[in-house]
């Protein structure tokens, strides 16, 4: 009996010392280590497989009432395994680019203020609330880049007026639209005809970017192949799951998960995209300007 259990738990205790004793020690910002971890689990999958085909379906009475519902069930699975099988090749690389960063903003902070590319920031924002957006735009006042060469749009989808006049007393730009055509996209594609700016970033309303977040973002567009530079969003609200079971340090949520580990695989495979906020992009059909007024 005990020989029993030990081999039919033998595959679930590999499994489990393999991770244990190395995938959860290994750096999880190197290829080779996330090549590795894959095609482990990859060849895990694999095993199920073979065992699922060759001593569950195959052996099934060919004459049974259910038969065709053991092959549907398994040809469901054969999906699901093509599904997990290209997650894992776009898993088992890595693009960290810290380094590149801290190259390209030393290199560019000590270029004269003149020559440096005009930015506008766009705020969307519909229905949230003065106190949200207040951190907001505040944020991205004190942006560490020129002034004259900087300028903020708040771009609302509600027209309030109280917002309005907020805009004009704190001297950003306020955008509205007499409709909400399109929601979001709208809103931006509409605050675009507005902008003259080099480049354009976004921040939802929710946001508050670094200080140094042109100065670390803007230096990459001196490549002319980029057009669009997004970087990773924090949340400062707690995941309630993580919270609950006190797993902030071993669970990701699901910001972290693709911020901190899908991303940075995808932009490996030159397949990364844009999320929507905390983004920069390229604007270089939009008029040219020295400065700001």
């Amino acid at each position: 009996m005990v020989q029993y259990y030990l081999e039919a738990l033998g595959p679930s205790l590999l499994v489990a010392a393999v991770f244990y004793l190395f995938v959860l020690n290994w750096p999880r910002d190197r290829t080779w280590t996330r090549a590795l971890t894959c095609v482990f689990v990859f060849a895990v999958v694999l095993r199920y497989l073979w065992w699922r085909l060759f001593d569950t379906v195959l052996p099934y009475p060919s004459q049974a009432p259910a038969l065709y519902w053991v092959w549907f069930l398994f040809v469901v699975e054969l999906l699901a395994f093509l599904d997990i099988a290209l997650f894992l090749v776009t898993m088992s690389r890595y693009a960290d680019r810290h380094a590149e960063a801290d190259r390209l903003q030393a290199a560019f902070t000590t270029t004269p203020a003149t020559t440096w590319p005009t930015v506008d920031v766009f705020i969307p924002t519909y229905n949230e609330p003065v106190d949200v957006l207040e951190r907001t735009i505040v944020g991205a006042l004190a942006l560490d880049y020129p002034k004259d060469k900087l300028k903020i749009y708040v771009l609302d989808d509600k027209r309030r007026d109280w917002l309005r006049e907020f805009c004009e007393r704190k001297g950003v730009t306020y955008v509205t639209r007499p409709d909400n055509l399109h929601a979001k996209a709208g809103n931006l594609n509409n605050g675009l005809k507005a902008s003259q700016g080099s480049l354009v970033a976004i921040f939802d309303a929710d946001f508050v970017p670094f200080l140094h977040f042109l100065t670390r973002t803007v230096p990459f567009f001196q490549d002319p192949s980029i057009g669009i530079v997004q970087t990773p969003q924090h949340f400062f609200n707690k995941d309630p799951v993580q919270s609950n079971l006190n797993l902030e340090g071993i669970l990701p949520d699901e910001q972290r998960l693709f911020f901190d580990e899908m991303a940075p695989s995808r932009d490996a495979w030159n397949a990364s995209f844009c999320c929507g906020s905390c983004s920069i992009a390229s604007c270089r059909s939009a008029r040219p300007r020295s400065g700001r007024g």
